[in-house]
């Protein structure tokens, strides 16, 4: 499907292009139109490496064995931590989890780690700088990640815990497991490293913060360079260095090669933007949106309806949103609304994430569960991504009509 999607992105942009009368030049630097973007491929993967070189996961596994002795702890730990890796490894973080914790004594709880590991990580897509759909919306909206990180924090502590209430079970039904005993020996230092994991994680993402207010930067550029400069001073730290060159080597070798779908479709949904816009397109959407006005309650169930119900038929959200981007960005009559239609485009990337059985997301959890993508996403979450929406909607409307500070 990603290869099908590809392939009529460049057909029908190269024509619309030769039919505008362009030229071979501009063609080809319009594939340049999301390159820096591209460099969050490529950086936020070396945060995976002192993770598994300073044995965190152990940490983690350990943490488990120890503490989580029913369904409810374990699907509250399980959304937490999910939320918690995905804010630094993105997707990557999943089948690194779902490893780790589909074990024999965790065998009750399959279903619920499923659920867990997709509602932490789409909650992380609402805040976090390190993922794709952050960088797409402040590079073409005028608002930093300093702005969205508040709003989309709220939502995301709200999601998580409307999404503990759904799987809350009473006493009576909250299936217990034995604990694992045998690791008392380790429990000082396991509880050290995760209180480490978790100190540094906040250390990254304040620098994050604090550099790209202070230095006007863009956040792609702070992200980039900090994941970078964090990596290497972790491993550092961690008396790792040489294990850490030994993990990048083997990462570029094996990861990248296996984004290139993903890092192909990015770039071509980037030309296929940059094309359309010198079309009438902007006309069309302006005269689209001027049916609904510029009410963010309304355009949020315009511009998250058409993204979701796209992605459930195949169309990758990078595509929708990054159209959406380009022609929202430039109509005149959402001059002041840049921030809550960048919340409102982080939304539907969430919710077409977990819904479409399309997605990168549901794909590779279904791989990992030989479940099939359309289980794992739209039968199991269909419920928790409308209440999120309702959510988003409520946020919005406070903050926009009733705080005014949207």
């Amino acid at each position: 499907m990603p290869a099908i999607t590809i392939a009529l992105l460049l057909i029908a942009g190269t024509w619309i292009h030769i039919s505008q009368g362009g030229d071979f030049r501009t063609w080809f630097l319009a594939f340049g139109e999301n390159a820096s973007i591209l460099t969050l491929f490529i950086v936020v993967p070396l945060l995976s490496i002192p993770i598994r070189i300073g044995y965190y996961l152990d940490a983690l596994d350990d943490f488990y064995k120890r503490r989580i002795s029913n369904a409810n702890k374990f699907y509250f730990m399980s959304s937490s931590t999910s939320f918690l890796f995905s804010v630094l490894l993105n997707l990557g973080s999943i089948p690194l989890l779902y490893q780790m914790l589909n074990t024999e004594q965790n065998r009750p709880f399959t279903g619920k780690l499923r659920k867990a590991l997709l509602r932490g990580n789409v909650m992380a897509i609402m805040w976090s700088p390190y993922f794709i759909s952050m960088a797409l919306v402040i590079s073409y909206f005028d608002v930093s990640w300093a702005q969205i990180f508040p709003f989309g924090l709220i939502i995301a502590m709200v999601g998580l815990a409307v999404g503990y209430g759904m799987e809350r079970q009473g006493k009576k039904e909250d299936n217990a497991v034995q604990k694992d005993v045998t690791f008392e020996n380790t429990r000082k230092n396991g509880t050290n490293k995760l209180k480490q994991l978790i100190a540094t994680g906040l250390a990254i993402t304040a620098s994050i913060f604090t550099i790209e207010f202070f230095s006007g930067l863009s956040v792609i550029v702070v992200v980039s360079v900090t994941a970078v400069c964090a990596a290497v001073i972790w491993s550092l730290f961690l008396g790792k260095i040489k294990p850490f060159f030994v993990e990048f080597k083997n990462t570029y070798l094996m990861s990248l090669p296996n984004m290139k779908v993903e890092l192909v479709l990015f770039a071509t949904a980037g030309f296929f933007g940059a094309v359309v816009v010198q079309t009438d397109f902007n006309e069309w959407m302006d005269r689209f949106f001027q049916l609904f006005g510029t009410n963010v309650i309304v355009l949020a169930v315009i511009i998250i309806s058409i993204v979701v119900l796209l992605s459930i038929v195949g169309i990758h959200s990078i595509v929708t949103v990054t159209l959406m981007c380009v022609s929202l960005s430039q109509l005149p009559q959402f001059e002041h609304s840049h921030l809550a239609i960048a919340i409102i485009l982080l939304t539907s990337w969430s919710l077409s994430a977990i819904i479409s059985p399309f997605s990168g997301l549901t794909l590779l959890t279904s791989s990992l569960t030989n479940r099939s993508s359309l289980q794992v996403g739209m039968k199991e979450n269909w419920g928790f991504a409308l209440i999120l929406f309702i959510i988003v909607v409520i946020v919005l409307a406070v903050s926009r009509y009733g705080l005014g500070v949207l």
